[in-house]
C-alpha cells in the first residue's frame, strides 16, 4: 500500500451514457409462407475509441490528454462498437495496484428496447472528482470491463502544476543526526543495531511535489518507517532530513533507504548495522 493514497480523500463519480446514431428497426407483419428471419448473434462489445479529457461536452471530449494536474478533475470517454442491449459497464481508476474509486453503469437501463441496430456506437463517460489533490506520479491507469471481462487498461498521469519549479535532489547525506538547518552530523554508513540512521540533504522542490522516504531491511519495505511531505510553494535549494528506528532495533546486515520524488526514485543509499 502506498501512504500517500491516503491523501487522495473522498472521491467521487458521474457517469453518461448516450446511444448515438439513429434506429433500425421492423415493424409490421411476414407472409404467411415466409419465415420470419432470425437475428444473428450480437457481436462482441469493444471499445473502439478512449479518451482522457480535461472535460466532456455533448459526447465530445475537450482538450484531450492524458496528463492531470493534482487538481483537476478526471474524464474518460468511451466508444463502444454497437449498441449492446444489456451488461455492466465499469471502470475503476488505480494508483499503481491500489485500487482508487470504481462505477458501474447498467447498459439495459439507457440501451433497453432497441430491437436491431446496424453501424452504430454507444458513448460513454466517466469521471471523478477528489477533495485533495492528487500525488503527482505516472503510475495511474483506468480499468474499463463489461460484465467482470476486462475490455482494456488505459494510463494517465498527474502532473505539477503549470507554475511548479522542477524538482531536483541536490545532495543527499547519511548520518548520525542533522543539526538545526537539517545539516548532517558526524556523516557515516556504519550504525549500530540501536542507532538511528539519519539522511540530510538538499533538493530543489515544486509546488506539488512530494518527496518520501522508503527504509528496506533484508529488501523488505518497513511501513513503519515511511515518512512522505508534500510542497505547498516553490522551494529552491531547501534543506530535509529522514530518520528511521525500527522497533526493536536494527538486524545486523547491509539494509537501505530509498527517496523518492513525484514516485520516481531520486536517490538510493546503503548502510550497514554492525
Amino acid at each position: 500500500m502506498h501512504r500517500l493514497l491516503r491523501l487522495v480523500g473522498t472521491l467521487v463519480i458521474v457517469l453518461t451514457l448516450v446511444a448515438c446514431g439513429g434506429d433500425s428497426t421492423t415493424t409490421g407483419s411476414q407472409p404467411a409462407n415466409n419465415p420470419a428471419p432470425t437475428s444473428a448473434a450480437p457481436a462482441p462489445v469493444t471499445i473502439k475509441k478512449a479518451e482522457f479529457a480535461e472535460n466532456v461536452q455533448e459526447q465530445t471530449p475537450v482538450n484531450p490528454g492524458s496528463d492531470f494536474t493534482p487538481t483537476e478533475t478526471v474524464f474518460l470517454a468511451l466508444t463502444l462498437s454497437g449498441r449492446p442491449k444489456s451488461g455492466l459497464l465499469s471502470t475503476e481508476f488505480f494508483w499503481h495496484d491500489d485500487a482508487i474509486v470504481s462505477a458501474t453503469l447498467d447498459l439495459a437501463e439507457t440501451n433497453g428496447g432497441i430491437l436491431f441496430s446496424i453501424g452504430q456506437d454507444t458513448f460513454a463517460h466517466f469521471n471523478f472528482t477528489h477533495e485533495k489533490p492528487l500525488p503527482i506520479s505516472g503510475a495511474y491507469r483506468a480499468d474499463v470491463s463489461l460484465n467482470g471481462t476486462k475490455l482494456g487498461s488505459y494510463p494517465f498521469a498527474v502532473v505539477p502544476p503549470a507554475d511548479a519549479v522542477p524538482s531536483k535532489l541536490l545532495n543527499a547525506t547519511l548520518a548520525e543526526d542533522n543539526d538545526e538547518n537539517y545539516a548532517p552530523v558526524n556523516p557515516t554508513t556504519n550504525f549500530a543495531p540501536d542507532q538511528k540512521v539519519v539522511l540530510a540533504g538538499t533538493a530543489d522542490l515544486g509546488l506539488s511535489t512530494w518527496i518520501q522516504a522508503e527504509w528496506y531491511i533484508g529488501g523488505k519495505i518497513q511501513n513503519a518507517g515511511t515518512r512522505s511531505f508534500t510542497m505547498q510553494e516553490n522551494k529552491s535549494a531547501t534543506p530535509f532530513s529522514f530518520s528511521f528506528l525500527p522497533e526493536g532495533g536494527w538486524p545486523m546486515g547491509t539494509h537501505e533507504l530509498v527517496v523518492l520524488i513525484n514516485d520516481k526514485e531520486a536517490g538510493r543509499y546503503p548502510f550497514t548495522i554492525k
